[in-house]
């Protein structure tokens, strides 16, 4: 026989699946977010450096990021199969999370692959504004406080493709993958430490 829940006992099991679920990310200590913060932000980092200084025609720069992706993609996938037994509980909250960034790595594969953007800086404020609303639903999920300033800050680097010229696109990827990226990541880590979820 089914029992009804009342509210209060509706949002404490809610409570506990969302601190369960943030276990689960706290146990990986924000690799995954270390992992593509440091990858794609020293790769817009090479872009930036192979623009500025060498005459060379960059048309390998497409590849480069195609390379760049699928690299992230198979440490990714070794990570995750190597870590898959060490999760709490498999809550919805962390389904869902894994469902949006596997959305948006869908989405970075189709513009990557587009002939609507290829051979064209469209690429960076495309893949900032999927990425920024993948980060911000996580955050949302996750109700990470701290990080919904990180999530305000990217969204003001989005802004910065209207106003800079093209060339300095991949620093203003280096920049959202600092602040959506790398510092969470570090705060996640600091955070697994501290609670000893290790």
């Amino acid at each position: 026989m089914k029992k009804n829940l009342t509210h209060e006992e509706s949002l404490t099991i809610i409570q506990e699946m969302i601190g369960t679920a943030r276990g689960n990310l706290y146990l990986g200590g924000g690799k995954f977010f270390l992992l593509w913060g440091y990858l794609i932000a020293l790769a817009s980092l090479f872009h930036f450096c192979i623009l500025m200084f060498t005459p060379a025609k960059t048309s390998f720069i497409g590849y480069f990021w195609i390379a760049t992706t699928i690299i992230g993609f198979i440490i990714s996938f070794y990570m995750g199969y190597r870590d898959r037994k060490k999760a709490l509980v498999k809550t919805i909250a962390s389904t869902l999370n894994t469902k949006i960034w596997m959305g948006f790595g869908v989405c970075v594969v189709l513009i990557l692959f587009s002939p609507i953007i290829q051979n064209n800086w469209f690429i960076y404020p495309a893949i900032s504004t999927v990425y920024i609303y993948a980060l911000y639903l996580s955050v949302a999920i996750y109700r990470f406080k701290e990080m919904r300033s990180l999530v305000l800050i990217c969204l003001i680097c989005l802004l910065l493709y209207s106003y800079l010229p093209f060339i300095y696109y991949p620093l203003v990827m280096a920049a959202i993958m600092f602040f959506g990226n790398i510092m969470p990541g570090h705060i996640i880590r600091s955070k697994t430490k501290k609670n000893k979820y290790v």
